[in-house]
């Protein structure tokens, strides 16, 4: 959903479908303000790379972040032993998900707190 700068979207939407980078950016260049609706704690490596890819456009095209999340904190979203077992032991997928999940986990903090204005409500 769209009105005039900000788009309204799922988790399911932009999280669990068949979307790249390049489709986030593209999302990126078309919005200011993106809300993001229902993230639950993430356990899946596919979802949880996602994700990553959607917090790095929205960053890096200084694109505003809403979003509504389980979690306590945005560290929280993504449960990285759960994704060890779900990988079936895929350890270097893993760690490379793990220092990913981190540098996003950290913008979306810096985004909360002021650098592009933008807010998580954790709940």
């Amino acid at each position: 959903r769209v009105r005039g700068g900000l788009v309204y979207v799922t988790y399911g939407e932009v999280c669990r479908g068949d979307l790249g980078a390049h489709d986030y950016m593209a999302l990126a260049e078309r919005c200011t303000t993106l809300f993001v609706e229902g993230i639950p704690i993430v356990s899946r490596h596919d979802e949880a790379r996602r994700l990553v890819m959607l917090v790095d456009a929205l960053y890096d095209r200084g694109v505003q972040l809403r979003a509504t999340a389980v979690a306590e904190t945005p560290a929280d979203i993504v449960k990285l032993p759960q994704l060890l077992v779900s990988e079936g032991g895929g350890l270097d997928a893993v760690r490379d998900l793990a220092v990913a999940w981190r540098r996003a986990s950290s913008r979306i903090g810096e985004m909360t707190s002021g650098r592009g204005g933008t807010a998580a409500d954790t709940r």
